[in-house]
């Protein structure tokens, strides 16, 4: 093969491979300093500057220089250099204003452009600019992107030359690609960008509609990540092998960030309910105000006074009070522990009113209100409670419609399964063991740690008191003990307030 041919196939190779290694690269800078490494390797530049078009001027963005050791990139440490107005004036100006590929034999010999810049540039490093090449990154739509600026083209000898007219066609070529890439890449960031902010939009609105349970959301995604970091971190016991990879962790968090989300679809009256009876409660209380109104003005009435009918009209008063004052002791009860409790609510249940020239009956509560009264735990229904585990089965609706990528399509089946145990005691599937993920099992022990440490309805549990009850629910199968063990040794919880505003963000990388 002759010297030319191999000439050009290392051209072609080079070209490719800084191609690939372009559309791979997900961080900004870094695409930046792959694109001006690539064009300088394809060129033999000694040095180089990538420009970034914002306001109407050229601002740097990465110079390097091997003559004088130099690789600056602008995230790390601003470059004191004024940005580049784009007009004709100066040669990257040019360059961008005409959108010409341009290239300069001697800088110091042309009276064409203001060289003004690379002069100043010359002065304070020690460096000699001579032969210059330029070109626009122009995107898929036609609009400019950056500049491209090669300096000094050298030989196989390291001597400084001209740019050639192949070097004008690659860098053409080249610049074409990274304007493409950089493209995509802002496309991709702020695609990612819009989405983040719709999950913690949609996170806002969950923690929104229950003011009791504010920034829950936030802070149990901000537990799952600092756990994530402390998984990758240890290196003992049976976790030892866990190590969660960028996508894997995005996922993780994903899913902490949505794992209310089918409580949207959970009726205001259930998800904000802090009593037996809750927005019926008034109007229970008002019915036995009513009745027992009505029972005094027919009282005082004069032919109550004979035949025992005063006495009578005392029982139904006496009755009237002392259940009202019973719904009101019960109805914020969390648990109904004495058995004569239930006796005398389904007594009161059975009582039926007869108001004078009315031939209905009205009762003192009815059947609903009985049953909200006798809930076994807590303060809602049984009924009451299937609506709110059905917010895993909501969840699924509402993420199936989304087109979650592959590196976090698993997201919507984490969301589904937070509520299982590995005894089988769980919700919605009743799963066991490894049939659980162990990114639903983290969220398990994160989401119960914060509903005991910041719970609202009642006084809520220390730390002390909120790590027990996990270890106890490990202890007989229902969380994971090693995941459990290693939560509370490292105390996860120690950066975050549980009384506060929560203000953490969900970072989309």
């Amino acid at each position: 093969m002759s010297k030319i041919n191999e000439q050009i196939v290392d051209l072609i190779d080079n070209l490719l491979y800084i191609g690939i290694n372009l559309s791979a690269e997900k961080d900004h800078d870094a695409l930046l300093e792959k694109i001006l490494s690539g064009a300088r390797k394809i060129t033999r530049a000694d040095a180089g500057t990538l420009y970034l078009a914002e306001d109407n001027k050229l601002e740097f963005k990465i110079l390097q220089n091997d003559t004088i050791g130099y690789d600056h990139n602008r995230s790390k440490k601003e470059i004191d250099l004024p940005p580049v107005k784009i007009n004709k004036k100066s040669a990257a100006g040019y360059c961008a204003s005409t959108e010409e590929v341009l290239a300069i034999d001697d800088v110091y010999n042309s009276e064409k452009f203001d060289f003004l810049g690379p002069r100043r540039y010359d002065s304070m490093t020690g460096y000699r600019t001579r032969s210059m090449l330029l070109a626009p990154m122009l995107d898929q739509k036609n609009e400019l992107l950056g500049v491209i600026q090669l300096i000094n083209a050298t030989n196989q000898e390291d001597e400084v030359i001209p740019f050639s007219n192949y070097h004008k066609k690659v860098l053409a070529a080249l610049a074409s690609q990274a304007a493409i890439s950089i493209n995509n890449l802002q496309y991709i960031q702020e695609t990612a960008n819009l989405f983040r902010g719709m999950v913690e939009s949609l996170a806002a609105m969950v923690d929104s509609r229950n003011p009791f349970t504010a920034n829950h959301t936030r802070r149990v995604a901000q537990m799952t990540e600092i756990f994530i970091e402390v998984l990758n971190e240890n290196s003992l016991g049976p976790l030892k092998e866990i190590n969660f990879s960028d996508d894997d962790r995005l996922q993780l968090l994903m899913a902490a960030w949505l794992h209310d989300i089918g409580k949207l679809a959970v009726p205001l009256d259930i998800m904000q309910k802090t009593n037996r009876l809750g927005r019926h409660y008034d109007t229970v209380i008002q019915r036995f105000d009513l009745l027992e109104e009505v029972l005094i003005n027919r009282k005082e009435q004069p032919d109550l006074t004979a035949g025992g009918l005063a006495e009578e009209w005392d029982k139904k008063l006496a009755l009237l009070r002392e259940g009202r004052q019973l719904i009101k002791e019960v109805n914020g009860m969390k648990s109904l522990p004495v058995k004569n409790i239930k006796d005398k609510l389904k007594k009161l249940y059975q009582e039926k009113f007869k108001l004078v020239n009315q031939n209905k009956e009205i009762s003192l509560l009815t059947k609903p209100e009985l049953e909200a009264l006798l809930a076994e735990e807590g303060f809602l229904t049984a009924g009451e409670q299937e609506k709110l585990e059905s917010h895993v089965l909501e969840a699924q609706k509402i993420l199936r419609n989304i087109p979650f990528s592959r590196e976090v399509k698993r997201v919507p089946q984490i969301v589904r399964l937070h509520h299982e145990f590995l005894d089988g005691s769980g919700y919605p599937e009743g799963l066991t063991g490894k049939e659980i993920p162990l990114e639903a099992r983290i969220i398990t022990i994160i989401d119960r740690f914060d509903s005991l440490v910041a719970r609202p309805l009642e006084k809520p549990k220390s730390k002390a008191e909120a790590i027990e009850t996990l270890r106890e629910m490990a202890a007989v199968g229902k969380l994971d003990k090693n995941l459990v063990d290693l939560f509370c040794r490292h105390q996860i919880w120690q950066s975050i307030d549980f009384t506060g505003e929560c203000t953490y963000k969900f970072v989309y990388n």
